[in-house]
């Protein structure tokens, strides 16, 4: 008798212990489908990324379709082929289409208090005023001979005191390692239009990119300026501070990553690679040292104003915050995908990410696809789920 009682014991403790198990696992997977992986440390609540608008570019696989939000968050630029259209947030319709390039958009970027927008296609870069629609000046360079002749502008940048627009090139038909212009930094004055002095002659030895990144400090007397090597072998890249007034290199930093970023209080910055293997790195600007390295799929990256937050773009479309004090990803959401012919949506690599000045919107660009985001507070479900778990695509697509 005692072992029978025995045994129908052990036979409850089994099942207990069974529909305990099934239960824990049944509450992670619906964890993990909700995308939600912590909560924010600093304000104590759990925040998501809601998208508010998806907008489409030409179709055309040529077009670059760069994108860019006013510092207020009520203007979306972006390229659409030759042409930049902007879209007001609050309408949800392009309000304004701005005509002067010859060639494809190819870069965008709005002053620090939104009354200006630089574009750039090629060689040529152009001023346009947001208020009255306008266009202010079409900037030209001085002939610095044979060398300039196939520059394509690859970065520009407004400095933090809007009186100086700062233009990085690419000679994308360099041949000879020896010539001066590889990847020349130059500046303008941003009221009268007029080229102020050529602060990089690109002259890095042996290098053979260009400009891939230009930032100024927040006092505007330093200019950050990452810079490429030809040889896609070559695993180092060189990112240089440099004093705006007199072009002399402040200081010089040779990474195996590539600059993407430096937060607004110029304390941090990141660094990605793609070749030969994926890896991300979080780093102190005056000290150079590591404080996050991983070896993850990242293809763009970008801080909120109050540097509380990182937003990390991927290769398979998605974006992930960041929370940079405790280097935890709080949420995740997915890029709205490209849908071919064959009507197949692929997850496309997040090129371009840009906060709006009040941390509040997210705007980014893959393959021809720009989509505006909301932070908003991720308040939880009113009712729970009881049911027995179903398939769940989110769960698939996330691994």
């Amino acid at each position: 008798m005692r072992v029978k009682i025995f045994q129908i014991e052990k036979l409850k403790l089994a099942r207990l212990l069974t529909f305990l198990l099934c239960t824990l696992v049944f509450v992670s997977n619906i964890e993990i489908a909700s995308g939600q992986e912590s909560i924010t440390p600093s304000s104590g609540t759990k925040i998501k990324l809601k998208l508010i608008k998806v907008i489409k570019g030409s179709g055309d696989i040529n077009d670059a379709m760069p994108v860019a939000i006013s510092p207020d968050g009520k203007t979306i630029a972006f390229g659409y082929h030759k042409q930049i259209r902007l879209w007001n947030v609050n309408k949800a319709k392009v309000t304004a289409i701005l005509n002067g390039h010859t060639k494809v958009v190819e870069v965008l970027s709005f002053s620090c208090d939104g009354k200006i927008l630089a574009s750039a296609s090629s060689s040529m870069v152009i001023m346009w005023d947001v208020e009255t629609k306008s266009l202010r000046n079409r900037l030209s360079r001085p002939d610095y001979g044979e060398g300039e002749k196939n520059l394509e502008i690859t970065h520009i940048a407004f400095s933090t005191d809007g009186q100086q627009l700062a233009v990085g090139s690419i000679n994308a038909f360099q041949k000879n390692p020896k010539m001066q212009s590889i990847g020349p930094v130059d500046l303008w004055n941003v009221t009268n239009g007029e080229w102020i002095r050529r602060i990089a002659d690109g002259n890095y030895g042996e290098l053979q990119s260009g400009i891939g990144r230009i930032i100024f400090s927040p006092d505007s007397k330093t200019l950050a300026v990452a810079v490429g090597k030809g040889n896609i072998n070559d695993e180092n890249f060189l990112f240089f501070l440099r004093d705006v007034t007199t072009g002399k290199i402040i200081n010089k930093y040779e990474l195996p990553v590539f600059m993407a970023d430096i937060s607004s209080d110029w304390k941090l910055f990141t660094a990605i690679s793609t070749f030969p293997k994926h890896l991300f790195k979080l780093m102190e600007l005056n000290t150079g040292r590591e404080l996050l390295t991983l070896e993850d799929n990242i293809y763009s990256t970008t801080f909120s104003p109050d540097n509380k937050l990182l937003a990390l773009g991927t290769e398979d479309g998605a974006i992930k915050l960041l929370d940079i004090n405790t280097y935890r990803v709080i949420t995740t959401a997915y890029h709205p995908g490209y849908e071919e012919v064959a009507h197949v949506v692929l997850p496309m690599a997040i090129g371009e990410m840009e906060f709006s000045a009040d941390g509040q919107w997210l705007v980014s660009k893959s393959f021809g696809i720009v989509a505006l985001w909301q932070i908003v507070p991720d308040t939880p479900l009113k009712k729970a789920v009881t049911s027995k778990p179903a398939h769940n695509e989110n769960l698939i697509r996330k691994y």
